[in-house]
């Protein structure tokens, strides 16, 4: 093989193989890695009369990670929504955030009060079962509408992230806690779907 005949192989194959690679780097976007890195839960009661409520006190350490090596990722609207047994008990309003290139955001969430929520027989049931031993199923839906760097349209995005914690009064098992590695189903529901 000739040096003409060399640099045209590499020529036609090489630099198209190279700038597919580009494109990719700089026109895909990965989707963001979410996470809940701890939590911990002091108080999970129901009151049953007149109607079924919830009192608790619930912090954890929400992340979101950006993995992309050259877009940022502009958030809006986000909500991170809690659920014990389908059922939304609370949410929490998250400011509008640029996230940049293999950057994180850490969110603490506190969350604590009453709310009134429509569980029926079946799932007071399934309260006193867990309250028998002290651990709860919640689940974490962060949803909202993101928009890539290179991307001009926005678009919904939801993340599922269930977990369980032990009540604890004095708040020391936040350390025992494993790492929750957050799902986005497809297609995200809507809001009717709460």
């Amino acid at each position: 093989m000739n040096k003409d005949t060399f640099w045209c192989i590499f020529c036609s194959t090489f630099i198209p193989a190279l700038f597919i690679v580009l494109m990719c780097v700089f026109l895909i976007c990965v989707d963001e890695r979410v996470h809940v890195r701890n939590a911990s839960l002091t108080r999970f009661d129901l009151d049953t009369y007149p109607f079924p409520t919830f009192h608790y006190n619930l912090s954890l350490l929400l992340t979101i990670y950006n993995p992309n090596w050259y877009n940022g990722i502009d958030y809006n609207h986000m909500e991170a929504d809690f659920l014990y047994l389908y059922e939304k008990f609370d949410w929490v309003l998250l400011p509008d955030l640029y996230l940049h290139k293999k950057k994180i955001m850490r969110y603490n969430l506190t969350l604590g009060g009453n709310s009134t929520v429509l569980i029926g027989g079946s799932g007071i049931d399934s309260f006193k079962k867990s309250n028998e031993t002290g651990y709860f199923s919640f689940e974490l839906h962060l949803k909202g509408y993101k928009r890539c760097k290179t991307n001009a349209n926005h678009y919904d995005f939801l993340y599922v992230c269930p977990f369980t914690l032990h009540v604890d009064h004095e708040s020391t098992n936040k350390d025992n806690f494993e790492v929750v590695k957050c799902y986005s189903p497809s297609p995200p529901p809507s809001d009717s779907d709460y």
